[in-house]
């Protein structure tokens, strides 16, 4: 099995990085929430490295959000759905001075690792569902593979949201 480094998030792992992964897992319940791309190097994912590939698909949805919406959305919207998922959970907090891209790219990070690896309702979702790991993961000769892609790439923000919250 080929590793894939988790936590802490690198900066050498940058979202344009995660968008040219040419695999896709994905369980067969939920894909939407679920799915992932996965660097060609791997081929089985255990449930660390998947969920450090969630965080960054979390923070390029994120990213893509925000090229439609100002940031004061963007955090209000992230802000309202964790209270749904958990009230008393902190969140990060983006300052109306911070527009530096760097400073938007660590906000963006530090929202989906609360996403993913701090709000309880992520990993309640995989276990409720009986998601296991490690998973094989599928690339472009599987059937399926354009359907999960295309998938993958059209799921928004607050849908994905949605879909946690249910």
């Amino acid at each position: 099995m080929n590793a894939f480094s988790t936590r802490p998030h690198r900066p050498e792992r940058t979202m344009t990085q995660y968008e040219t992964y040419p695999q896709i897992w994905t369980p067969s319940v939920m894909p939407s929430l679920f799915v992932v791309r996965v660097p060609a190097t791997v081929d089985s994912l255990d449930e660390p490295a998947y969920k450090t590939l969630m965080q960054d698909r979390v923070s390029w949805m994120i990213g893509r959000w925000m090229e439609s919406f100002n940031q004061q959305n963007a955090q209000r919207l992230l802000a309202t759905k964790l209270g749904e998922l958990n009230s008393n959970q902190d969140y990060p907090l983006l300052n109306s001075d911070e527009t530096e891209a760097a400073a938007l790219i660590q906000w963006q990070q530090a929202w989906s690792e609360t996403l993913v690896f701090h709000s309880e309702a992520f990993s309640q979702a995989i276990w409720l569902l009986g998601i296991s790991f490690p998973a094989t993961v599928m690339n472009e000769s599987h059937p399926e593979f354009q359907d999960f892609l295309e998938l993958h790439q059209t799921t928004h923000l607050e849908e994905w949201l949605n879909d946690l919250s249910a």
